[in-house]
């Protein structure tokens, strides 16, 4: 009987309730968070439509007016201090923009920018916008910190060119196992619309030729004969597997191009192993 009334009385009742609160309270955070969550990802659904059909009109019109907003603010955020002798009529200088507010609008420009060239979908816009914003975000800070502009040297651009090209091709072979889902869903990738296999082998070609180009500027590089043979070596045994590898693959099996596309992951990394060995070691 005791037993019996412990488990009816009002106590127990209030504990079980004060239990079960939290819950209760976890559940309606997780709500909340998931209310949110989907009202961000229709805000965003509504502005790619707004904006989408624009682009389309002029492809890299807005895109090229972000980066043009973005490459004017950089240069300003890192040349504040300059500006107020040589430019003291700028936004920034004179005190018109407040430096908190350049930085917004500089990394505003660039997700924008960067994002408007995504859902475009065009790998040369999308190169175009991110080398641009890199070489200037790279001469603006180096005139900032060196306080002298940047000198583009010859392994600059070596690796520049190197990157174009290893990176064209792996942004082209990506899309290759996803072909059958690309056309179901109606994505026009160059895997769909040129075909597998010939997506396939332009990538191939495009990492042959970052090769070369590594190569031939090691083989002319005034380093010390060691350093030289190392590069040369190095991209030919690089370039060589990777030839090597492209007779296993079945550019219709998802698996197998899927795996090649990580052995060009691992090409790049070896390259990259390689470059910075050689480059600490450089002393021409």
């Amino acid at each position: 009987m005791a037993m019996a009334h412990l488990i009816s009385s009002p106590n127990v009742s209030s504990l079980s309730t004060a239990v079960t609160v939290p819950s209760s309270e976890s559940e309606s955070e997780a709500s909340n968070f998931k209310n949110i969550v989907d009202s961000v990802k229709n805000f965003m659904a509504v502005l790619y439509q707004f904006i989408y059909p624009y682009v389309m009109y002029g492809r890299a019109l807005l895109p090229s007016l972000f980066l043009d907003l973005y490459v004017n603010g950089v240069n300003q955020v890192f040349d504040f201090e300059i500006d107020k002798i040589n430019k003291p009529y700028l936004p920034l200088a004179s005190g018109k923009l407040s430096f908190r507010n350049c930085v917004f609008i500089v990394a505003s420009s660039a997700i924008m920018g960067l994002g408007l060239n995504l859902m475009i979908g065009s790998t040369a816009l999308i190169w175009n916008f991110v080398l641009c914003a890199t070489l200037w975000t790279c001469y603006s800070a180096n005139t900032f910190v060196l306080k002298r502009p940047l000198v583009l040297t010859r392994s600059l651009i070596v690796t520049l060119l190197f990157l174009t090209f290893y990176a064209t091709g792996l942004s082209l072979a990506k899309d290759i196992p996803d072909v059958e889902g690309d056309i179901k869903h109606g994505v026009d990738s160059f895997s769909a619309r040129l075909g597998q296999k010939k997506v396939f082998w332009i990538s191939v070609f495009l990492y042959e030729i970052a090769f070369a180009v590594a190569f031939l500027a090691g083989a002319s590089s005034s380093s010390p004969f060691w350093i030289k043979f190392v590069t040369c070596l190095g991209n030919v045994v690089l370039g060589s597997i990777l030839w090597y590898q492209t007779k296993y693959v079945d550019v219709t099996n998802p698996a197998s191009t899927r795996s090649f596309y990580s052995l060009n992951w691992k090409g790049f990394d070896c390259w990259r192993l390689e470059t910075d060995i050689t480059r600490a070691n450089d002393r021409g």
